[in-house]
């Protein structure tokens, strides 16, 4: 009985913590477009942040790693390129197996992480 008490409480948890991840970002958005309509652009122009970056997943970075470490509070994110990359990485076996040798692969390159592209 005091097992199943304990599983209710850490269930509760973990979807508490998704919870306030959620309304983290919902804040975030909501705060960003108040700051892009009260700011003027010239402002708003040195606060631009890049469309593109380069994000370290490793767990003990080599010594040439020039990817960015994610905050530990950004973890669903690190764990959702993770799963990304290893989605990728399913799709260009597959589409090397089918492909053959020889032939080139066409990949898409919109986020880079760390040595991984997605």
């Amino acid at each position: 009985m005091v097992n199943l008490f304990i599983a209710v409480i850490i269930s509760d948890i973990s979807q508490l913590r998704e919870d306030v991840y959620t309304q983290n970002l919902i804040n975030m958005a909501q705060c960003s477009i108040l700051v892009e309509e009260l700011l003027p652009s010239c402002i708003l122009k040195k606060m631009r942040v890049e469309d593109k970056m380069v994000v370290c997943l490793h767990s003990l970075c080599p010594k040439g790693c020039s990817g960015t470490k994610l905050s530990p509070n950004l973890k669903p994110v690190v764990d959702q390129l993770n799963e990304l990359a290893k989605l990728n990485s399913e799709e260009q076996d597959r589409t090397k197996s089918h492909k053959g040798k020889g032939s080139s692969i066409q990949t898409q390159a919109a986020i880079l992480i760390s040595g991984r592209t997605f």
